[in-house]
């Protein structure tokens, strides 16, 4: 499989870690190889949250794209359970690769339309760098490499 990097470079420490991604109902590539168009993409800001299990997207993401519940559940927030809609999309990362039947919630998010969840972060290498106070995000998929910041130290551990 070929890899599919992306990297994102800050002038500054980031507070937070933004990009834009690509959201469509969800279609079946069998469909689309029997001749169907792929629904239309639309692009929204996202923000990658490892403290999220799964992905999430805003109520307008569901409005403008005329998604379709499939499912209820409880989603466990800083605010307390929530229940929320859930459907099925294809995403479109940064780097022009689409993950296809992806379940998302759809709950209230501040600042972004998209919440994107350790359910996505971990199909990928992910890595967060501060040099000289400019923050930069990479990834990756697939993922190939075993970052490890402890091995690869001549720094010794020692008790704090």
């Amino acid at each position: 499989m070929n890899q599919h990097p992306f990297t994102q470079n800050y002038s500054c420490r980031a507070e937070s870690i933004m990009c834009n991604c690509g959201v469509s109902p969800h279609i079946a590539r069998r469909l689309l190889n029997d001749g169907m168009e792929h629904p239309e993409v639309r692009h929204y800001k996202a923000l990658w949250d490892t403290g999220s299990n799964h992905t999430v997207i805003s109520k307008r993401v569901v409005e403008e794209l005329g998604l379709q519940t499939v499912a209820y559940n409880e989603n466990y927030t800083a605010g307390g359970m929530v229940i929320s809609t859930t459907h099925l999309v294809n995403l479109v990362l940064p780097n022009g690769l689409e993950i296809p039947s992806l379940f998302v919630s759809c709950c209230d998010i501040e600042y972004a339309d998209i919440l994107l969840g350790m359910d996505v972060i971990t199909m990928c290498d992910f890595a967060i760098t501060n040099v000289e106070e400019k923050t930069t995000f990479s990834f990756q998929i697939p993922s190939t490499t075993t970052i490890d910041f402890e091995s690869n130290s001549k720094i010794t551990k020692t008790n704090v």
